[in-house]
């Protein structure tokens, strides 16, 4: 399964999350294995930059592995603490809203939101 998030990198704006420009477009993949262990990967879409997990269920630590300009991993840890520190709202938290101006992504509260 490959899942992508694409969009334009933009100046940081207030009120932004610190990883919504970072984790622009990547992709991931995941590797499954026998007895439920798998390798997560992560691709850049300028080709160059990727990184990888490998996961062993009922471990407590994970290898990871990154190469490129971008440090891939470091993004997902960056975008894993804003959404842990926000109380790691689920998917029917966030919301986007279209409009004449372009369209912008929120969590909880439609006024406290950023550009896409």
């Amino acid at each position: 399964m490959i899942r992508r998030a694409v969009r334009a990198c933009r100046p940081r704006q207030e009120g932004r999350p610190p990883w919504a420009d970072s984790t622009a477009e990547a992709f991931w993949r995941a590797e499954r294995y026998e007895g439920g262990a798998y390798t997560l990967w992560l691709y850049a879409t300028d080709t160059e930059s990727w990184a990888s997990a490998d996961h062993v269920p009922g471990g407590s630590e994970f290898g990871v592995v990154q190469s490129g300009p971008r440090r891939l991993w470091d993004e997902v840890e960056r975008a894993f603490r804003w959404w842990d520190g926000h109380g790691r709202p689920g998917f029917e938290s966030f919301g986007l809203t279209v409009g004449e101006e372009g369209q912008r992504a929120w969590l909880g509260d439609p006024g406290r939101s950023w550009a896409l």
